[in-house]
């Protein structure tokens, strides 16, 4: 079950989980190519967020970017994009 969707949702477990929170069973098990529609990719985005919400907020409060990306793609790849992203957002709303 490679990544797919807006989030890269990846692993059978996650399929399963996120398919099932968003209401469409286990259609992504049985058709994992879903997840890549827009509709579905977006809710599925939404559930995958919804469920880390406390740990990424907790993350972000304590200025752990590092942390905060891991909980997202389970690593730090991309955390340079991630960090100028997240400071440029950070001072727009501020």
């Amino acid at each position: 079950f490679k990544g797919r969707g807006f989030i890269q949702l990846t692993g059978r477990a996650n399929y399963q989980k996120h398919g099932a929170a968003i209401g469409v069973g286990d259609q992504l098990i049985q058709n994992p190519d879903l997840a890549n529609d827009p509709n579905i990719a977006a809710q599925l985005l939404a559930s995958f967020l919804k469920d880390k919400q406390t740990l990424i907020k907790e993350a972000l409060l304590s200025n752990d970017l590092k942390q905060a990306r891991k909980l997202v793609n389970g690593g730090s790849h991309g955390l340079d994009r991630f960090t100028d992203a997240y400071t440029i957002g950070d001072r727009l709303i501020a």
